[in-house]
């Protein structure tokens, strides 16, 4: 596969990588409490400059996280755990190794 292809197929040395989170909130949590987390979690993930899709019910959140451009660091994966373990509304959050962001089973 030339260059130029492997570039516009996220292949090879231009395979970029994020990983899938998975969020358990406590039965209590209301409403308002969950927008803050959403709102707070957004913000955390934008100064990352990390992007986010997914969404979630009541009780659960679930989603990919990967890079602006490139792929998410060990650094990042840190951060974002660190913070998730000082949030009291979560029962357990589980993030699942890193896979590639563009070419792969969701």
């Amino acid at each position: 596969m030339k260059k130029r292809l492997r570039k516009k197929l996220h292949k090879g040395e231009f395979q970029e990588f994020g990983f899938e989170i998975l969020i358990h909130f406590q039965q209590t949590i209301t409403f308002e409490k969950k927008e803050i987390f959403f709102d707070d979690f957004i913000e955390l993930i934008e100064e990352l400059n990390l992007l986010f899709g997914g969404g979630g019910s009541k009780l659960k959140m679930e989603g990919f996280i990967t890079a602006e451009k490139g792929s998410v660091t060990n650094l990042h994966e840190n951060k974002i755990s660190s913070w998730l373990e000082s949030k009291s509304d979560i029962i357990e959050s589980f993030k699942i190794e890193k896979k590639d962001a563009w070419n792969g089973d969701y």
